[in-house]
């Protein structure tokens, strides 16, 4: 993304928002900070590992419109008020490249029969897909979730629905 400042030699600078409502839009995120430079460009709402609102954002601009959106710490959007800070372009450029390296992946079932086994588990996920199971309970219940590594994240998505 190329940012341009009408003022030259002027830096971008990153705000990131914290506590937004799940329902929130850019829209509305463009409401609340009114006279953001760069507009709806300059906003990014981000979104979990399956593709749902994380309540963050991030405002790349410049440094007097910094300092507007930082007015805006501990003031509500809709009924949640929102946590305005600076942030760090190379820390948040970091865990970015760091979340893209990992490649193992983590699954969550929950919802599993009475009767269903270790060895259950095992079969179900046939190949190599399977890893090993990181978390289970003593005594197996479809209450208790078990959580299991798998070999990609592709092979998350495996399997019957």
């Amino acid at each position: 993304m190329l940012l341009k400042f009408d003022e030259p030699g002027n830096k971008v600078f990153i705000v990131q928002v914290k506590g937004l409502p799940w329902s929130c839009l850019a829209q509305d995120f463009m409401e609340f900070f009114f006279g953001i430079r760069d507009g709806l460009s300059g906003i990014h709402l981000t979104v979990d590992r399956l593709g749902r609102p994380s309540g963050r954002a991030f405002i790349v601009s410049c440094l007097s419109d910094v300092s507007k959106a930082l007015e805006q710490h501990h003031q509500y959007l809709g009924s949640r008020y929102v946590e305005v800070t600076k942030s760090d372009a190379e820390a948040i450029l970091k865990k970015a490249l760091q979340a893209a390296a990992d490649d193992s992946a983590v699954v969550r079932l929950r919802g599993l029969p009475f009767t269903c086994t270790e060895d259950d588990i095992v079969q179900f996920f046939t190949g190599d897909c399977l890893r090993r199971i990181l978390h289970r309970e003593d005594v197996w219940r479809s209450l208790c979730p078990v959580f299991l590594s798998a070999g990609s994240r592709k092979t998350e998505f495996i399997g019957n629905r």
